[in-house]
């Protein structure tokens, strides 16, 4: 457990001492959280944190899985924040748009892939079909 940044409450200048800490910890984090998103592959495993925990997705569930899944959503809320707080969302723009863009390409891939398999009349077990 970390060390409280205060002992005394009551007292103003610990008071004021700890709120000093505080903000040098908060711009820390954001400093390194805005180096991150400078590089393509933050910007990529940032985008998979925030999509795998279902910000953009409804939380609603018909068992009690609902409080899993808004809990994770809430998780990924907070870092959807903070990633947007960085620098006005710029950032956060061109990693979704970097995401877009690797769908696209992904998305061709797999239709490339799927047309081949087709012109090569390949069976689901990987056997050429015979025609029979």
């Amino acid at each position: 457990m970390p060390t409280p940044l205060t002992r005394n409450a009551s007292d103003p200048r610990a008071v004021r001492d700890a709120d000093r800490l505080e903000r040098q910890r908060a711009t820390r984090f954001t400093q390194a959280l805005a180096r991150v998103m400078q590089t393509p592959e933050g910007r990529v495993v940032m985008g998979e944190v925030i999509r795998s925990a279902g910000v953009r997705k409804s939380v609603l569930a018909r068992d009690v899985t609902i409080h899993h899944l808004a809990a994770v959503q809430n998780f990924g809320l907070e870092w959807d924040a903070k990633l947007w707080a960085i620098d006005d969302g710029a950032s956060y723009q061109l990693m979704e748009r970097e995401h877009q863009h690797w769908l696209k390409s992904f998305d061709e891939t797999v239709v490339e892939a799927h047309a081949r398999r087709a012109l090569t009349k390949e069976q689901d077990d990987g056997r050429p079909d015979t025609g029979s």
